[in-house]
C-alpha cells in the first residue's frame, strides 16, 4: 500500500504549517486506512491519501473570526464545520478522484432474505 509523507503534505498545503508533525502523522494513518478499503489502483493511492489527509487537517482547526474582550465573546468561522468532502477543495479533489476511478464508496446496506 502506498502512503504519503509530511513533506508532500506541507508542499501541497502550506496553510498547515502550524499543524504539528504528530497530528499530521496520525491523520495520514487515518487516511491510509480509509484508502486501503477502497481497492483503488496503486498509482492513485498516494494522491488519495494526501488529499484526504489535507482535508481532515483542514476541517479540524477552528478559525476565530471575531474576539471580544469585554464580554469574553468569540466567533468562529463555520466553513467546513460539517466535515463533508465538499467542504474543502482537498476533499473535493479526493471525491473527484474517486469518481474518476469509479471507486464505489463504502455504504452500509441491508440485505434481507424472505423465506
Amino acid at each position: 500500500m502506498a502512503t504519503t509523507s509530511l513533506e508532500r503534505i506541507r508542499a501541497t498545503a502550506s496553510h498547515l504549517a502550524a499543524v504539528s508533525d504528530t497530528t499530521l502523522t496520525l491523520l495520514i494513518e487515518d487516511a491510509a486506512l480509509e484508502v486501503s478499503k477502497l481497492n483503488a489502483p496503486e498509482e492513485y493511492q498516494e494522491r488519495l491519501i494526501r488529499y484526504l489527509t489535507i482535508h481532515l487537517a483542514s476541517i479540524s482547526p477552528k478559525v476565530v473570526l471575531k474576539e471580544k474582550l469585554a464580554d469574553l465573546e468569540k466567533t468562529y468561522a463555520n466553513a467546513g464545520a460539517s466535515g463533508g468532502l465538499l467542504s474543502t477543495p482537498y476533499g473535493a479533489e479526493y471525491q473527484r478522484l474517486l469518481d474518476e476511478l469509479e471507486v464505489p464508496e463504502k455504504k452500509k446496506t441491508l440485505n434481507l432474505t424472505v423465506l
